[in-house]
């Protein structure tokens, strides 16, 4: 089961799609971006500044190591690749969930059956058959931050957020997990680029990546400051676009729902991938794939973010360890 590769898809479908991969639905909701980020007041900055470093850092490794050949390192790499995969296609389709309750209450097996067929139609469809559909993904998260500029100016009135000394570590160290968390969402994208081309490209493609990210967070975490009444709900930007109902209420569920699925092929495909390396059946690894993300995509959303993704976090950076020492 192999992803569309880069000399198909191009570099620039190749960055859209990581992009897409990377904006899932915690940080459209402003879920992850609140937690991560914006709650540590100015302490934010701080995190900020180790997230660019470190993403870029990683991202380069992404597109520019070999792979290992050591057995120990790539049976460690399969378990843990595997494992933040599923996890976090279960936390897009916990997001989904959360997302349809919005829309319809709890009418838990309709949630239940459009999860069902949200993950059918991606691997029935076949990652090749998405190479478009991140360009419409794009236009959905542009159209969503004009709307939320438009709404209200962010602001950086630090002093409305309860801070401490710690702040500015704190900010360091969940900074650290959120890029460890993160680089499990686009690496199966990631992995499809041509290690061949040249630094200067490579050096432009992870710098525009992680600037546009940077920025995104940067203008996102102003308006979880000056609205900081939405961050006790799970999805903070869900919920202030359903009070402004109507038409700005669709384009936001729209644009989620989109940001989310795209999340949601790149590490579905890596998950069912994998478990097809080990299990040598397409069918029955894609049926596999679907089933663990179903079971665990039962779990909240909030917990995702506070405890599974952290989780991830820790799992790829013993990863990242392992990949170092046995190389």
């Amino acid at each position: 089961m192999k992803v569309k590769n880069e000399a198909k898809n191009g570099l620039s479908g190749l960055f859209v799609s990581s992009l897409c991969a990377f904006i899932g639905v915690g940080f459209i909701s402003g879920a992850e971006i609140w937690f991560y980020f914006a709650r540590f007041g100015w302490g934010m900055f701080f995190g900020l500044v180790i997230f660019s470093i470190l993403m870029f850092l990683m991202i380069m490794q992404a597109i520019s190591a070999p792979k290992s050949t050591n057995k120990l390192a790539i049976k460690t790499e399969f378990i843990i690749l595997l494992v933040s995969e599923i996890l976090i296609s279960a936390a897009m389709i916990s997001g989904l969930q959360e997302t349809a309750k919005t829309l319809f209450g709890n009418f838990w097996f309709l949630i239940f059956l459009i999860s069902v067929f949200v993950i059918f139609l991606i691997l029935c469809l076949g990652f090749n058959s998405f190479s478009f559909y991140n360009y419409f993904v794009t236009g959905f998260i542009v159209l969503i931050f004009v709307c939320l500029f438009l709404f209200s100016a962010p602001s950086f009135d630090f002093g409305s957020i309860k801070t401490n000394v710690f702040s500015p570590f704190n900010a360091l160290f969940f900074a650290v997990f959120y890029v460890f968390m993160n680089i499990a969402e686009v690496r199966p994208i990631l992995t499809q680029f041509d290690k061949n081309r040249h630094k200067i490209k490579k050096f432009l493609f992870v710098f525009l990546f992680v600037f546009v990210i940077d920025f995104l967070l940067f203008l996102s975490s102003g308006f979880l400051i000056k609205n900081q009444n939405l961050v006790n709900f799970s999805m903070p930007f869900l919920i202030l676009f359903h009070n402004f109902g109507g038409l700005c209420e669709t384009l936001f569920l729209a644009g989620l729902v989109m940001a989310l699925v795209s999340t949601e092929i790149s590490c579905l495909f890596g998950a069912a991938g994998k478990l097809d390396h080990y299990f040598h059946d397409t069918k029955f690894s894609k049926a596999c794939a679907m089933l663990l993300a179903l079971i665990f995509g039962t779990i909240k959303f909030s917990f995702f973010v506070r405890v599974v993704y952290p989780l991830v976090a820790v799992l790829n950076i013993i990863l990242f360890f392992v990949q170092k020492w046995k190389k």
